[in-house]
């Protein structure tokens, strides 16, 4: 009987504005299944999210964030929209990530908003 493989489901809250934070370390052979945004904050303001991914890791990666959008060498851009406050999104869902399988080496997820309150919900499969 062959086991069936298990995902991994791990929540990163974006509690700075502009601040670059990895969401995800995708291993050699794993699957980035899914990322749900959501996005809730006291002001009731929109905010700019970002999300880009790169084979560097986060310390060795010349990155930042300006209202929200990440820019940087050696990261590439999956999603940046403005999202209204209280509203969710799934990449998945959207068709953003279903090539994110069978990784033929390490890859990194990244997130930055322009506004406090983003959560985010990742769900991957490490190989």
């Amino acid at each position: 009987m062959q086991q069936e493989s298990l995902f991994e489901i791990n929540g990163v809250r974006l509690t700075t504005a502009d601040t670059v934070y990895q969401l995800a370390e995708i291993p050699k052979g794993g699957v980035l299944k899914d990322i749900i945004l959501s996005l809730h904050n006291t002001d009731t303001n929109s905010s700019v999210v970002s999300i880009v991914w790169s084979e560097t890791a986060l310390a060795d990666l010349s990155v930042s964030s300006s209202s929200g959008v990440i820019t940087g060498t050696a990261c590439f851009r999956l999603f940046t929209d403005t999202m209204p406050h209280n509203s969710s999104i799934s990449l998945s869902n959207s068709g953003l990530i279903d090539t994110f399988s069978k990784l033929s080496g390490t890859i990194y997820i990244y997130a930055a908003s322009q506004r406090t309150g983003v959560d985010t919900t990742i769900i991957k499969h490490n190989g």
